[in-house]
């Protein structure tokens, strides 16, 4: 049964819809007039079989009857199991499909294996009020599509994930990074490592993706990001170190002129354990980077790895500017439980 579920605090008594788990039978109750004309928030959770289908056509026939106007806030989020994949048909109803008052919007758990990637749908949704916006990529393709999407010029906040490969038309984030998107002001990036140790060819590395990130026109507009590439080490751990610490001076050297708040607690979980000593060092190195980047002091909030907490921490009592941000209580070791 659908049922009422807490979302994020809303302007006004909100109407919510949520569920757990999402039967063809229940995901049928949006296209009816059982579904509430004041909705607000909207969470359709680890869907089973067809209902995949059922709901996002639903969601369609809803939209296009009106009952979703009020509409703020939606999550779908989808499963991983090979039997309960989406379908071609079941992306397409996302096309066209307009909520004029979305704010936030949520698709999470997109799978490599689905039939197709729902990014490009959800570019041809009509979203004129869409203000943050988390969802999976599955290629360069999709990522372009959606970073052309009229309403993206609109999104302040994005949190967006996907793979290392590198595409023939390269890595995804370059597609991201290649359009003004003039709204963005925090940005969650989260890439997903090669489980091999060593960085296999078509893969983009930290390096690559932090040079991507320094050209993009919206960097210097930045106000908070978060970074989480967990890097493979290529050959020998010293080339790795190497590579490591070429990282950090790239992210210190970044136009990053309104940062306040940045996170990369999760940049150091190498793949590699071969030489930990080693990689302990380039983690220090990279401290030290940082430390001389002319955006440190005007940072609200610093998040380093939790790992290093005892080598980082000694590192950091040797740069005035780090000094400072402890002395504030703006560095942390670790994720912050919000973000």
């Amino acid at each position: 049964m659908l049922r009422p579920t807490p979302f994020a605090p809303a302007r006004e008594p909100p109407q919510e819809l949520g569920a757990e788990r999402v039967s063809p039978e229940t995901a049928e109750v949006l296209g009816s007039p059982a579904c509430p004309a004041g909705l607000t928030s909207l969470v359709l959770s680890i869907l089973t079989g067809r209902a995949y289908g059922v709901a996002l056509q639903a969601l369609s026939a809803a939209a296009a009857a009106g009952r979703l106007r009020c509409l703020r806030q939606l999550l779908l989020s989808f499963g991983d199991d090979d039997d309960e994949m989406l379908t071609v048909e079941d992306v397409r109803a996302l096309r066209g499909v307009e909520l004029p008052a979305l704010e936030s919007l949520v698709v999470e758990r997109i799978s490599a294996g689905a039939d197709e990637d729902p990014a490009p749908h959800l570019a041809a949704m009509r979203l004129p009020r869409l203000r943050r916006l988390k969802v999976d990529v599955c290629s360069s393709e999709a990522a372009a599509a959606l970073a052309a999407a009229p309403w993206m010029a609109g999104v302040e906040e994005l949190a967006v994930s996907g793979d290392a490969d590198v595409a023939a038309s390269g890595h995804w984030l370059k597609a991201l990074a290649a359009v003004p998107l003039p709204s963005l002001r925090v940005l969650l990036l989260h890439v997903f490592s090669p489980t091999d140790q060593a960085r296999p060819a078509g893969v983009a590395s930290q390096l690559d993706l932090v040079r991507v990130l320094a050209d993009a026109p919206w960097l210097p507009r930045l106000t908070g990001l978060r970074l989480k590439f967990p890097y493979a080490c290529a050959g020998k751990v010293s080339a790795g170190k190497a590579s490591a610490q070429k990282t950090w001076a790239a992210l210190a050297a970044a136009p990053l002129h309104s940062l306040r708040r940045l996170a990369v607690s999760d940049m150091l979980d190498f793949h590699s354990t071969r030489d930990g000593a080693a990689m302990m060092r380039a983690a220090v190195v990279g401290v030290e980077h940082m430390a001389a980047a002319p955006w440190l002091p005007r940072l609200h909030a610093l998040e380093l790895p939790r790992d290093e907490k005892d080598a980082l921490a000694t590192a950091a009592r040797r740069f005035p500017t780090l000094v400072q941000l402890q002395a504030r209580g703006a560095l942390r070791f670790g994720m912050a439980p919000t973000w």
